[in-house]
């Protein structure tokens, strides 16, 4: 588990305090009283990278990941079984509207409340281009998770269908990717359905966002198999599990041979990455274990407000390109909460 700053138990709310049932990279996760079969999932601002959480907060991540992940589930999983709870007064919206009167401090703009699932041992990724590590594998060997491919692929080329990449969840450190055929000797028919119901999924949203001139380059799903049932759970499609990038950049890279450009918390990495401290030369070279290293990280150094203003406005503009809608109408409109800052009101 990755060790969390000081100041995100500040961050905990009150009238749930003593029902808090842990504290994720991002999240806050609490039982709810009375509902066994919930959970509460708050979005805070921290921002994560290389395994550390970093002393610094995003203003507004929170709720564009609960944004972004409520419209896509909305958009696109009318038919297909997903951990969001619907409100009992009002099927359009979620259930933290059925227990905000009894938790009036509760942030409606970065929560949801969903089902408790166990979650699968997996990390299910997919990819319709082809970089990051998949890149590195193809480099060495044409082929990614032991599914072969053309030769001559440029970094981030598009590839024909979503490339499924899965690997095992690690409690510490790092996950381990596995192939593709061990994938399905360890899950079976179950594995494969999953397979080919995200891939599904995930065409689908890459489709939607390509019209939008976004790419949606890669994404991590996670999902529950309790009973044989498969069930998407945690976020989907947001910048912290995918990587979006501008189409325009994208042809200007592969044209002109320009670096990447990718429309995520990249520019926070990028800052990472030329950030040096007494241990090692950079962030990423952080032993995400040591405490020592992580709390120098956590409290000696800052990430400057510009890089943090980039990111937001990063994660601001993706947001709004995908409903076509500001932040704050869409919140108003779609998820019910009627003191959203508005950028019209009639």
């Amino acid at each position: 588990m990755a060790l969390l700053p000081e100041w995100r138990s500040k961050l905990i709310i009150p009238s749930l305090a003593n029902n808090l049932r842990y504290q994720g990279k991002v999240r806050d996760v609490y039982n709810i009283p009375r509902h066994p079969d919930w959970l509460l999932q708050v979005a805070t601002n921290s921002v994560s990278i290389f395994d550390i959480i970093l002393g610094q907060q995003m203003d507004q991540k929170g709720a564009v990941l609960t944004a972004i992940t409520h419209f896509w589930f909305q958009k696109l999983c009318t038919n297909i079984p997903h951990h969001l709870v619907a409100s009992s007064l009002n099927s359009n919206l979620n259930a933290v509207h059925d227990i905000i009167k009894q938790y009036p401090d509760i942030p409606l703009e970065r929560a949801l409340v969903v089902a408790k699932k166990t979650p699968s041992r997996y990390e299910l990724i997919f990819r319709r281009h082809l970089g990051g590590s998949a890149f590195k594998e193809y480099q060495a060997t044409c082929s990614v998770a032991g599914q072969p491919l053309l030769p001559g692929l440029p970094q981030w080329a598009e590839l024909p269908k979503a490339l499924f990449t899965p690997s095992t969840k690690a409690h510490e450190g790092h996950d381990t990717n596995i192939s593709v055929p061990a994938f399905f000797t360890k899950t079976g028919d179950t594995g494969r359905r999953t397979v080919a119901l995200l891939q599904y999924l995930y065409e689908q949203a890459y489709d939607y966002a390509r019209e939008r001139g976004i790419l949606l380059l890669d994404t991590k799903f996670e999902v529950s198999w309790e009973d044989g049932k498969i069930v998407i759970i945690d976020e989907i499609f947001t910048p912290d599990s995918s990587r979006y990038m501008f189409k325009t950049d994208w042809l200007n890279m592969l044209v002109n041979g320009t670096n990447a450009v990718f429309k995520d918390k990249q520019v926070i990495r990028d800052w990472g990455l030329q950030t040096k401290t007494p241990f090692v030369d950079n962030l990423q070279q952080i032993d995400a274990t040591n405490k020592e290293h992580v709390w120098f990280v956590q409290h000696k150094i800052v990430v400057p407000d510009n890089i943090l203003r980039q990111a937001q406005k990063v994660y601001l503009d993706i947001f709004e390109r995908l409903p076509g809608k500001q932040l704050g109408d869409y919140q108003y409109d779609k998820m019910g909460i009627k003191d959203a800052p508005r950028s019209c009101v009639n």
